[in-house]
């Protein structure tokens, strides 16, 4: 079995001013990348899940997102860095600038929110050139002053605004859906391409570069390019043995003048003015994904925008990392937490599970099937994971157990259970339960699988969509049918009272610690206590959304729900049973109101899942998870000091051990690999780290792990090396 683990970051220290215990932590999937720029020694990458900086010569990352620095949207689209070494970021949610040390915001003030940025250009005096695909053409001088060319020069192609660039006479070229123009400052060019009548040629003004001959370069369908010198058209011949490649998908001029081109068809080849170089060959395994961006940094060496980041050493191609959690996907579908305190989350693509800054993912790989998404995680007494995953093809849902080795699958195949499963839980007694159509439930006591079928037959179409159980030991069914409680022996059957809330569309249900029912509707909040209907809607509360996805309660009773207009554009709410709070991408650290799961932790922590990656809240300051606090019982203890400490200096561990015992202390980096291991015992020990690994090599500034492991307890802390 194959697992990939990657310790997750708390904090960054390179961002001024950062708690030590902040309240928002974002987690995120940062394979999907939209833009590079290059400083020195390195890479600013633009991800889909926030902007890492990235040490080109040994691929240490930096991470900013949301929650730990200013960055206003972790969708990054485009980044410039100016005379002064500013960066200047694109989002969907504005500009950001960042100096190295402080954030700010700028938006032009008839986009004061939902400014979608597509491309970015530095010109004279580093003004800013701005493009959004919607919102047209921008012009930002860094300071206060925005210009609006496309009220300015409404005739201008601004829709679809996708590429910038600028030659070296300070001219901007823009590509636009079927269109290439020029602004000299005064007056705009559009140019036509002897190709539009062509049947079998296509100019795709969406990727141009500009070469140091100011010679404006175009992919051209098929596999082509097209060279505009500001007056004549020059088509270049399709690139050999690729002529079934399709569209071009990014262009890049590199230092030498080459020109490097991507196709859909995942091709990547090198044109020096005369010839052509193959340099991925469409199918070769290391990418899964389309080749988005192509970047060649000053020292000439290629790095691709795939399935993830990744440079060329060599032959080979290796992948950098980009995203500081180990999701195997963006969107988090599923979370749950074990009797171990540790959080299980599920995506389209795998399972996640975090532990003490430890990550490991599952894949279709791992597990031995194919499948388009794990929902409805949850885990019983023993420790053993649970899941439902749904399949397209065929049409089918299995249930699948983990017990930390083996995969066990329940399905029609292999028990006598229906082909669709719309949901689990486990009761007290650690049975398993589950919902299917027919308003069918299905009890496991570990041996067989038996159907509880209600009083009278229903209609497949009465499915039961949620499921759970109450600390009496009661299942709690709901469907279209109602609410329905079985005690053991007999169902009851509790319709609510339709003129509360009128809609049938149940989209969520927790039970409280005082066994109450509340279900989020399409129509508001519904509330059973075991005999009164109650409800809480936009017409009789101060609820902000009627719209309500997913629910559950913190360790102080206060009730947390995704609230919306409809599956998007809502808040995080929290109800105190009398003030509603509502959280969103403008005033808290959650990147998405696109929630689709809501779990609180042992420790208060609120995680919450998105459809871009999961963030988490406590409003007193994340707590720790378990190995980063003492056990009930101590039996062994570390620390160690200073803390931060430089490169150059030492940090001194200090243990504690019963007389009797023996253990280790081993520091980790941020990918989860140990970089120095030491042996400890006796009853107080004391070493010394210089910051250097097993091969004598000085370990990078950032955040590490340190753990202290004996056979009767761990206990990890963070470290922190500064430069």
């Amino acid at each position: 079995m194959k697992h990939s683990c990657t310790a997750i970051v708390f904090l960054l220290v390179t961002i001024c001013l950062v708690a030590q215990t902040p309240n928002w932590l974002n987690y995120t999937y940062g394979e999907y990348i939209s833009c590079i720029a290059e400083e020195g020694n390195f890479l600013w990458v633009g991800t889909n899940g926030g902007l890492v900086k990235l040490n080109k010569f040994n691929g240490n990352p930096v991470f900013y997102n949301k929650a730990n620095s200013g960055l206003a949207d972790n969708t990054v689209s485009a980044i410039a860095i100016d005379s002064q070494n500013n960066k200047w970021i694109g989002t969907n949610q504005g500009l950001c600038k960042f100096d190295g040390t402080v954030w700010q915001t700028y938006n032009p003030p008839e986009h004061s929110q939902y400014y979608m940025i597509q491309r970015i250009v530095v010109g004279n005096q580093d003004s800013l050139w701005i493009g959004s695909e919607y919102a047209g053409l921008h012009k930002f001088d860094g300071i206060s002053t925005w210009i609006d060319y496309s009220t300015l020069y409404p005739n201008a192609p601004w829709y679809y605004l996708k590429t910038l660039s600028i030659d070296s006479n300070n001219n901007l070229w823009m590509g636009t859906y079927g269109s290439l123009c020029k602004f000299d400052g005064t007056a705009w060019t559009n140019y036509e391409d002897p190709y539009t009548d062509a049947d079998s040629i296509y100019v795709d003004y969406e990727h141009l570069v500009i070469d140091s001959q100011d010679n404006i370069w175009v992919g051209v369908y098929p596999n082509s390019l097209v060279k505009f010198d500001g007056t004549d058209w020059t088509c270049f011949p399709t690139i050999p043995n690729l002529e079934t490649s399709g569209f071009p998908l990014c262009l890049f001029c590199d230092g030498l003048d080459n020109i490097w081109m991507s196709t859909y068809a995942g091709n990547l080849a090198k044109f020096n003015g005369t010839d052509w170089t193959i340099v991925i060959e469409s199918g070769t395994s290391v990418f899964t994904s389309y080749l988005e961006e192509v970047f060649v940094d000053s020292q000439n060496i290629p790095w691709v925008g795939s399935n993830g980041l990744f440079k060329q050493t060599g032959t080979n191609w290796t992948k950098q990392t980009t995203s500081n959690s180990g999701l195997p996907g963006r969107a988090v579908i599923s979370i749950a937490e074990d009797y171990q305190n540790c959080i299980w989350m599920s995506t389209y693509s795998g399972i996640a599970r975090y532990n003490c800054g430890i990550w490991t993912t599952y894949t279709s790989s791992d597990i031995g099937l194919s499948f388009d998404s794990v929902y409805n995680l949850t885990t019983d007494q023993q420790g053993n994971l649970w899941c439902i995953i749904y399949s397209y093809e065929p049409y089918s849902t299995k249930i699948l157990r983990f017990d930390g080795v083996n995969w066990t699958v329940f399905d029609s195949t292999t028990s006598n259970l229906p082909l669709w499963i719309y949901c689990l839980t486990i009761d007290s007694q650690n049975n398993v339960w589950i919902g299917a159509g027919g308003a069918k439930v299905y009890k496991y006591d570990g041996i067989d699988w038996t159907m509880m079928q209600f009083p009278a037959p229903l209609p497949n179409s009465n499915y039961v969509e949620k499921i759970g159980t109450d600390s009496q030991n009661n299942i709690w069914a709901l469907g279209s049918f109602g609410l329905a409680k079985y005690d053991g022996t007999s169902w009851t059957v509790y319709p609510h009272d339709y003129s509360l809330i009128a809609s049938g569309d149940y989209f969520s249900m927790y039970i409280d610690a005082q066994d109450s029912i509340w279900i989020g509707t399409s129509g508001g909040i519904l509330k059973f206590d075991g005999a009164n209907w109650s409800a809480y809607t936009t017409d009789n509360s101060g609820i902000p959304y009627n719209y309500v996805i997913a629910l559950c309660k913190d360790n102080s009773g206060n009730l947390w729900f995704n609230g919306c207009e409809k599956e998007e554009n809502g808040s995080l709410v929290k109800f105190d049973g009398t003030t509603w709070t509502c959280f969103d991408e403008f005033n808290s650290g959650l990147q998405s109101t696109s929630i689709t799961s809501i779990i609180v932790d042992f420790y208060d922590n609120i995680w919450i899942g998105t459809y871009d990656g999961v963030a988490v809240y406590n409003e007193t300051g994340i707590v720790a998870t378990e190995d980063d606090t003492q056990s009930p019982v101590v039996v062994s203890s570390i620390k160690a000091y200073p803390n931060p400490f430089r490169q150059s200096g030492a940090i001194t561990f200090e243990t504690a051990l019963k007389t009797d015992e023996t253990g280790s202390i081993t520091i980790y980096n941020l990918k989860g690999q140990k970089v120095k291991s030491f042996e400890v015992n006796g009853k107080i020990s004391k070493l010394s780290w210089n910051s250097k690994d097993e091969n004598n090599r000085l370990s990078a500034s950032g955040i590490y792990f340190y753990r202290l492991s004996t056979k009767k307890h761990q206990e990890t802390k963070k470290l922190v090396i500064l430069e």
